[in-house]
């Protein structure tokens, strides 16, 4: 299988330096923890409406992705200046769609020769779209920007690989089960368990092999605090989300080959990726 999950460890070094609208309780800096999509930008108007990140230099940008967004459309742009008449990069529009595992709005793109030192997102005029079990708001909102490098290239998890979309519920109920009550006690979740392998050298293991790779990866996440950006690119934009690993990076080495368990949840609170 070719290497088709992109991974980003870290979030560009910038500054989000305005916005059309934000609301004083839910500003627009907030974008800049996407591993807290529930503390989120939100605007006080509808119509067009746009936020602006400088980058301090001009800036390589390989992966940008929006989490937890209210509406279906809009426009990344790219500039030399904050001025925005004719931007020398801009996506077009693009749609937004509901991801298949959290059941909430996220967009992954993938710009090709974004080097500027200003990013812009611009929100078309449009309907906002009703969050899963809220009612639809008058104004915009996105849980984060993930504005980065793409670090690391690698396959899918392996066979028998489970995808969970994990409800936090309390459950109560007496004694005699004759009922039950459930209460919802957060937000539905990603959740990846599977396994992944690597090539090694026999004689140098985790030495210049696909094993030192796996480790290298497992290093600079653990490094940010134990979370990344993960993107499926498998035609599905909305299919990105940080996640966190669940468990120390553990390998059975035979042969040529090493194999471990990869166990992944998605981060959607904490100021630190907790």
């Amino acid at each position: 299988m070719a290497a088709t999950v992109k991974l980003s460890f870290t979030v560009l070094s910038g500054t989000w330096i305005s916005a059309s609208t934000q609301d004083a309780d839910f500003p627009v800096t907030n974008l800049a923890s996407p591993w807290r999509p529930f503390q989120p930008w939100k605007t006080t108007a509808g119509g067009a409406q746009n936020a602006v990140y400088d980058l301090g230099a001009a800036t390589t940008v390989e992966i940008i992705a929006l989490l937890r967004c209210n509406f279906t459309s809009v426009v990344i742009q790219g500039n030399a200046t904050d001025s925005w008449g004719a931007p020398s990069y801009t996506s077009g529009t693009i749609t937004l769609t509901q991801n298949p595992w959290n059941w909430r709005y996220n967009l992954a793109l993938l710009p090709v020769g974004f080097t500027y030192r200003f990013l812009r997102i611009s929100i078309p005029s449009q309907t906002p779209v009703a969050e899963f079990k809220r009612t639809a708001l008058s104004i915009y909102l996105i849980g984060g920007v993930w504005i980065g490098a793409v670090t690391a290239s690698v396959d899918n998890p392996l066979w028998d690989v489970e995808y969970e979309t994990f409800n936090p519920l309390d459950r109560q109920e007496p004694r005699h089960r004759g009922w039950a009550q459930e209460a919802s006690m957060g937000e539905p979740k990603l959740m990846i368990i599977g396994r992944r392998a690597g090539t090694m050298s026999t004689t140098t293991p985790a030495v210049g092999d696909e094993l030192a790779t796996w480790q290298s990866i497992e290093r600079q996440a653990w490094a940010q605090g134990n979370r990344m950006l993960w993107y499926e690119n498998l035609g599905n934009t909305s299919q990105v989300c940080v996640v966190r690993n669940l468990q120390m990076p553990h390998w059975v080495l035979h042969g040529t080959q090493a194999e471990g368990p990869w166990e992944l949840e998605e981060v959607v609170g904490g100021p630190s990726g907790t």
